[in-house]
């Protein structure tokens, strides 16, 4: 079943290596099943870090809630 899943990382407030490659992992799974991921509400620093190391390009990233949603629908 494809779906679309939204992972709320307001509540993150550092993110190292193995934290990345969880995401990636899960979003890879994901995408595999024709589902897709999307965070959503990330810190400052928390975006900084997956945007420098291009975790942007891979996993889209929303401001909030409503624009994850839009992001996760499967079309």
């Amino acid at each position: 079943r494809k779906v679309g899943v939204i992972v709320d990382m307001a509540n993150v407030e550092f993110i190292a290596s193995i934290g990345i490659r969880t995401l990636l992992s899960n979003a890879k799974a994901q995408g595999s099943r024709g589902g897709k991921m999307v965070l959503c509400n990330t810190q400052e620093l928390v975006s900084e870090v997956l945007t420098t190391a291009g975790i942007d390009q891979l996993i889209p990233i929303a401001d909030d809630l409503d624009a994850a949603k839009e992001l996760a629908k499967l079309g």
